[in-house]
């Protein structure tokens, strides 16, 4: 039979102590939930890789969700990506931009458009 004494409780309550004050200390990254622009991105980088299929994705950005000002949609928005591509030892970006109706998610347009900067 085992006795407790009152130094294995306390070695007991500083490791729990321990492990709380450790675990609230925990970036809020690790719970943190998908960004609302994740789907856009994935659309995007389906869209670059059909226009660039020998292209590798160096990095990408997003840049900006935008509320559109329109009176034949009111819920339209857009979101911009950045992307930089490097396709035969050429470096480039290409920019997304996707508008959507908020509500429903109805794509409007997809453009891409390359810049050297």
């Amino acid at each position: 039979m085992k006795l407790i004494t009152r130094s294995n409780c306390t070695i007991q309550l500083f490791l729990v102590s321990l492990i709380v004050a450790l675990m609230t200390m925990l970036p809020s990254t690790l719970f943190a939930k998908e960004p609302e622009y994740a789907k856009w991105s994935r659309l995007a980088f389906s869209e670059i890789k059909k226009k660039y299929p020998n292209a590798s994705v160096i990095d990408y950005l997003h840049v900006e969700r935008k509320k559109m000002i329109s009176e034949t949609v009111p819920d339209e928005v857009e979101e911009t990506f950045k992307f930089w591509l490097n396709e035969n030892g050429k470096q480039f970006a290409v920019y997304v931009r996707i508008r959507y109706v908020l509500a429903t998610d109805k794509v409007l347009l997809i453009k891409l458009t390359e810049t050297t900067r």
